[in-house]
């Protein structure tokens, strides 16, 4: 297989003339041009894997932002299989800015909780620091996870421009504190990310978390993310330099984009 693209200056566009679907490095992308559209594409995959005849219970984690559009997307007679949480958080203690905050404020919320669903929350409460808060986090995911054997987990990414996903932002100035906070044993990583991100002070899903995931997701619009795309298409980056990179290590990943490819 060979990936052709075109560069002027610095910025990535790609052409497509194939199709909308296409399998690329073991990832199934799906170049949709219109961002509703994709959003409602994702949420009827979605909406697939939380309606398998399986019976197994599922553990849904979702990004925040845009992410967020392709929740509303999602239906089912019945979440009762299902929970939600937040792939990383924002520590704001205001609780205006934190994702699960934005989240619980959807409307699609109130439909999620009254069929059935739960939550695994990391809204902040009163006496909170960030690490209670990444404390709270990761115990909520275990205790999920002892409490159902059996059970699935799949989660729907962002991406940045700069490659970063979930709450995890490149390091390319530091490879080993990058590996020590986002790639040992610990499923959360608490963190400041300082200049990298105006809201640093951050908890986020690992690694370690994303090898039990058996689908990721990918939510990615807007012609600043292309470069990094294709970065990742190619997948000569490391995991510090374009921490998208990590989703290699998913068993099976969808990338829905506006950004397209020659094959």
């Amino acid at each position: 297989m060979e990936i052709f693209f075109i560069t002027i200056g610095t910025n990535f566009f790609f052409s497509y003339y194939f199709g909308m679907d296409k399998n690329i490095n073991s990832n199934n992308w799906h170049s949709i041009a219109n961002p509703e559209e994709g959003a409602a594409f994702l949420g009827l995959e979605i909406s697939k894997e939380m309606m398998r005849l399986d019976d197994a219970p599922l553990l849904f984690f979702v990004s925040g932002g845009s992410c967020l559009t392709v929740l509303p997307k999602i239906e089912s007679n019945d979440f009762g299989k299902v929970t939600v949480a937040v792939l990383d958080e924002r520590f704001d203690q205001t609780n205006e800015n934190n994702n699960f905050s934005q989240l619980e404020k959807m409307s699609w919320s109130d439909e999620f909780l009254k069929k059935g669903g739960t939550f695994i929350s990391t809204k902040i409460l009163g006496g909170d620091t960030q690490q209670k808060l990444a404390d709270r986090f990761r115990s909520g995911i275990e205790k999920w996870i002892n409490e159902n054997n059996g059970g699935r987990m799949i989660a729907l990414f962002g991406m940045g421009s700069d490659g970063h996903t979930a709450g995890i932002f490149p390091f390319p100035e530091n490879q080993k504190q990058f590996f020590s906070l986002f790639d040992g044993d610990d499923i959360v990583a608490s963190y400041d990310a300082k200049e990298k991100n105006q809201f640093p002070k951050r908890i986020t899903a690992t690694n370690a978390l994303f090898k039990k995931l058996e689908i990721a997701f990918v939510y990615a619009y807007g012609e600043e993310k292309r470069k990094a795309l294709l970065e990742f298409v190619i997948g000569e980056k490391k995991t510090n330099e374009l921490p998208l990179m990590f989703l290699k290590n998913v068993k099976k990943v969808n990338i829905v984009t506006d950004a397209k490819i020659i094959l």
